[in-house]
């Protein structure tokens, strides 16, 4: 290691952590540079590094169960304890990095072989779940959701205020009909009072028999009445019954085209998401843990005649000028080929045969993970669909058991109304038999003036009720249509309120977008390869096929090439070589390194797996970089 001042702002001790048994190291302050062959543990130094600052990316040494990092830096100590125990690593101490920024340390400042960003390149994903992931847009859709909902129900109101419009006319012209009836009614009535005073002119007016009938008449007149009355009633609650019976028979179908939801099947689910993410750590782990030995074992193969040295530079003038190489302490020399798990001699061939089934192993883990990912994805899935059944569910059932508490409270009120027509009817039925009789003895022409009256006084009675009614629902109706243009200037707003938020991420991505370009140019000058003109993001909607994914919009990565006659043209990064790829994955990395500004919570910045650039764009990579990173540790080949 290299370090670019005659002072230490640090140190490192790291036990049984990948090729690791223990090893302490001074950290410079700037640009700490880890320099030597392949397999001499300069890979599991950076890893133990990175634990320290709150990464779990991270292999135990073969042997062991237990390990540990200890870092000092500018005065603070931290300490994470690594175990073993089952088929997982438990992690316990205090890292350099909150757990709040570990995600986006992993994804930009960790910058090792198999990086999230750098994978995104190479496997050509949509590359908007990396660039938007250290963004918070997750409660800005969750509101976008809920006025989405909110719009939803207004718009439900609105409908049902534009058909109370459309029954107005109707009930107008009712009304008109209506008063030109009492109109009517109260003219007969006055014809016939007219007539039955010619009439009782000349009969004795202080007969008692004249007096009693017509106290009969006023008296059947009531009675009639409030029989009419409670039958009005009567057909009222029958029709409100018959409306709620309606209303819950509508809800009680949506409720049984609901599936069930097992709250069983629900706990089991989340259960499983906790697997499937504990299964897929455990993945990513064993991936990392054995892409390791592969390397260690090409190394091996590659170097079977010569003793693997280390060249883990350390320059520190206290220590009196030595160039104690430090990586031969992070290793174990060879005589020849021997198997480095057993101890027992082998050969190339074997070597690279068991190299050979390590590789598919790690491709058969790959497609376990990416597997894992999918059932991921659908229990999630699964899971929201179980809780929205469930809420609905028990709104429907909420709904239900009011309408039926309405139900029954109407029905009782129309069995106490009917239970009052029998007695009235009765008491009609007796008072007519005596008017009847009263009528033998008066003349008969009067009596039906007197019965006429009385049955148009009925029918005015009636009308004029039905007349109230009409207008009154009128009134109720008119006061419900002024709220139109209040409903549609609140759907209108919300409507808005809808189109700022996606606004909004919108916004949030192109400033994004436009970050990760401005630093991925930066790079690229600083880089200054003449086959690639230009890496560029574009952000694009998804097609009709993709529709399927939580994501309306995907990130594309384009490539500009400049052809011999030097004009530019655009390539696929399916074109890319295996190193353009390596570069091109580098530069989205470290642009996301720069645009998120993780070096604000992230002390130290790793970079590792650098073969694919040379020696002189990595010098001036990392001089650019040390604008903004405090401290760089990177590891080089000689």
């Amino acid at each position: 290691m290299a370090q670019r001042a005659n002072r230490v702002i640090g140190s490192i001790e790291v036990r049984n952590i990948g090729g690791i048994s223990d090893q302490q190291l001074d950290l410079a302050p700037g640009v700490n540079v880890l320099v030597g062959q392949n397999a001499t543990n300069r890979t599991s130094f950076l890893k133990a590094l990175a634990a320290a600052q709150g990464s779990e990316a991270v292999a135990l040494k073969g042997d062991t169960e237990a390990g540990s990092v200890e870092l000092e830096l500018d005065g603070d100590h931290y300490e994470r304890e690594i175990r073993q125990v089952d088929d997982s690593l438990v992690f316990e101490g205090t890292a350099v990095v909150d757990a709040e920024h570990r995600d986006l340390a992993e994804l930009f400042a960790f910058l090792f072989e198999r990086n999230r960003a750098r994978e995104a390149i190479r496997q050509g994903s949509d590359l908007r779940r990396v660039v938007m992931e250290p963004v918070d847009t997750d409660a800005i859709q969750a509101d976008i959701e809920r006025l989405q909902n909110r719009r939803s129900t207004k718009e439900s109101e609105l409908e049902e205020l534009q058909s109370l419009r459309q029954r107005l006319p109707s009930l107008h012209d009712r009304r008109d009909e209506l008063a030109a009836k009492i109109d009517q009614l109260e003219a007969d009535i006055a014809q016939t009072n007219a007539e039955i005073e010619a009439q009782e002119s000349v009969v004795d007016q202080e007969s008692e028999q004249e007096q009693e009938l017509e106290a009969k008449f006023s008296e059947l007149r009531e009675l009639e009445s409030e029989l009419d009355t409670v039958r009005s009633k009567i057909s009222n609650t029958e029709e409100t019954v018959s409306a709620l019976e309606s209303e819950r028979a509508e809800a009680q179908s949506e409720l049984e085209e609901l599936d069930a939801v097992d709250e069983t099947e629900l706990a089991e689910v989340k259960s499983t998401l906790s697997g499937l993410h504990e299964q897929l750590a455990q993945k990513e782990s064993m991936m990392s843990e054995l892409q390791n030995i592969i390397e260690f074992n090409k190394d091996v193969v590659s170097e079977s005649e010569t003793e693997i040295e280390a060249a883990l530079t350390h320059t520190d003038d206290q220590s009196g000028g030595s160039d104690e190489s430090v990586t031969a302490d992070l290793m174990n020399g060879t005589d020849g080929l021997v198997c480095w798990t057993c101890g027992s001699q082998t050969t190339r061939s074997q070597i690279s045969e068991t190299l050979e089934r390590l590789q598919t192993v790690h491709e058969d883990l790959y497609g376990e993970r990416e597997h894992l990912r999918s059932r991921i994805d659908e229990q999630t899935e699964r899971k929201e669909q179980l809780v929205s059944t469930r809420d609905r569910r028990e709104t429907l059932e909420e709904t239900i058991a009011d309408l039926g508490t309405q139900i029954e409270r109407n029905r009782e009120l129309r069995s106490q109304l009917a239970e009052q027509v029998e007695p009235l009817e009765t008491e009609i039925e007796e008072l007519e038999d005596e008017i009847e009789t009263l009528r033998e003895q008066q003349e008969d022409e009067i009596l039906d003036l007197h019965q006429e009256l009385t049955n148009l006084e009925v029918r005015l009675s009636e009308t004029t009720e039905e007349h109230q009614s009409v207008c009154a629902e009128i009134d109720d109706v008119e006061s419900e249509i002024d709220r139109i243009d209040e409903v549609e200037a609140e759907i209108e707003e919300i409507t808005g309120q809808i189109t700022e938020r996606r606004q909004r991420v919108e916004r949030i991505e192109r400033q994004a977008i436009e970050m990760f370009n401005q630093h991925m140019d930066s790079l690229l000058d600083i880089l200054d390869y003449s086959n690639i003109e230009r890496i560029w993001i574009e952000s694009r909607e998804r097609t009709a096929s993709e529709r399927g994914s939580a994501d309306q919009r995907r990130f594309e990565l384009h490539v500009i090439r400049e052809g011999e006659d030097g004009a530019a043209y655009e390539d696929t990064v399916g074109h890319l070589s295996e190193s353009e790829r390596e570069v091109t994955g580098l530069v989205f990395a470290l642009a996301g390194y720069l645009a998120h500004e993780v070096y604000e919570v992230v002390p130290f910045m790793i970079l590792d797996s650098l073969e694919a650039i040379d020696s002189e764009r990595i010098a001036r990579i990392i001089e650019y970089l040390q604008e903004y990173a405090d401290n760089i540790a990177v590891a080089l080949l000689e």
